[in-house]
């Protein structure tokens, strides 16, 4: 699975980075929150074990996994292409169903690391069993280099921590991990401790997303993905209908008001009837700004379609990238004292692919799941500078 799109819609994830102090495993969390204006450190320690874990961090918040043990291997590969073929590469023979492998594309080298699927068995079922759900799972220490920009790193070596990246003209030629105890990084207001520099980078990834990671697909991962979305449109639904019961309470406060004024009507004068009638136009008028709000807050549709975007998109294949996603797109450009024209209940999907087979079964895919009506391919450019060709995408639901 490829990189670039996130599930952390609601702006809160913990990062969870296990590493090795001999035979036993240590835990650092990190957990983020985004706000409108800056992404924040909410909370940050040591766990023993999963039930120390789950005391400090609750599990409402998704957690992205980051594994770094001895028994991760790593390389760098001087190619490009999807994270099946780099690690035929970087390790030849290696028999993927049985590993758990990611990677971080830098430039026109790709660094990549693998360990047995069996050593991480334990851990995953632990964490599931006590709630969490895991949204992404990388190994080895490349997510760092996501945080290079924030730090002011840049050269032929960039030192995060206790890891050093070797780069050549702007990309990945090597790896080196020190066996030093390095000082704490600052990021904002907050100091980040170089045992959980990991864990925040594995957070941060989820919160500003790149298209730089490289994953394989995984049952699941994919599994707690799905549990996920669950949760953000079951915790939207109730928002909806919450704010349609206000609605219908504030109505229902203001019908009874009515009534009540009509009854005491029969024995008004004149003139205190034309009042009432008044306040009941008045009434009425504020009844139906309130039914127009929700109208176009889209609380009487039955899934708004952001949200079905997410559910539609939200598994993307291996070979696949998505680069920009628009809902309702314009038919033409916006034009001055002109109402912009848009294709409505459409979703348009702008990315790049390895070849139009893997783009052709994605789209075959897409054409069975519930609310999808049709898929068209409306581009499809290949360049010879650039060795993935350029799609476009107009689903109708």
């Amino acid at each position: 699975m490829e990189g670039g799109t996130t599930l952390i819609l609601h702006g809160e994830v913990v990062g969870l980075s296990i590493t090795t102090d001999g035979e036993r495993p240590v835990l650092h969390y990190v957990r983020l929150k985004r706000t409108r204006r800056e992404v924040r450190i909410v909370a940050m320690g040591e766990a023993e074990d999963v039930a120390a874990l789950k005391k400090a961090c609750g599990t409402r918040a998704p957690v992205a996994l980051v594994v770094h043990t001895a028994r991760a291997l790593h390389r760098v590969v001087p190619a490009q292409g999807d994270l099946v073929t780099l690690l035929a590469q970087g390790f030849p023979g290696a028999p993927l169903e049985q590993l758990l492998a990611s990677g971080w594309r830098h430039g026109n080298a790709a660094g990549l690391s693998m360990m047995r699927r069996s050593a991480m068995a334990v851990m995953n079922d632990e964490l599931r069993a006590a709630g969490y759900r895991i949204v992404a799972r990388s190994i080895g220490p490349w997510g760092l280099l996501h945080l290079a920009p924030l730090l002011g790193k840049n050269g032929e070596e960039v030192s995060i921590g206790r890891h050093r990246f070797q780069l050549e003209a702007g990309s990945l030629t090597g790896y080196l991990e020190e066996d030093t105890t390095a000082l704490a990084v600052e990021i904002g207001d907050d100091r980040i401790p170089d045992t959980h520099l990991l864990a925040y980078a594995a957070a941060w990834e989820q919160l500003v997303p790149t298209a730089q990671r490289l994953q394989l697909a995984d049952d699941g991962i994919r599994q707690d993905q799905r549990e996920e979305r669950m949760r953000l449109w079951y915790e939207r639904g109730l928002v909806a209908v919450a704010v349609v019961l206000l609605l219908m309470l504030g109505t229902h406060v203001l019908v009874e008001a009515d009534l009540r004024t009509a009854n005491a009507a029969s024995g008004a004068s004149q003139g205190e009837r034309q009042a009432i009638s008044e306040r009941i136009e008045g009434l009425r008028a504020e009844v139906s700004t309130r039914t127009e709000l929700a109208t176009q807050l889209g609380l009487g549709r039955k899934e708004l379609l952001a949200a079905r975007a997410m559910r539609i998109l939200g598994d993307v294949p291996s070979g696949i990238l998505l680069d920009r996603v628009s809902i309702d797109p314009l038919r033409a450009g916006l034009r001055e004292r002109e109402r912009p024209a848009v294709d409505v209940q459409r979703i348009r999907v702008i990315g790049t692919c390895t070849d139009g087979q893997v783009l052709n079964a994605w789209m075959h895919e897409i054409r069975q799941l519930p609310g999808v009506r049709n898929v068209q391919l409306s581009g499809y450019v290949t360049d010879a500078r650039t060795p993935r060709p350029t799609f476009t995408l107009d689903l109708e639901t």
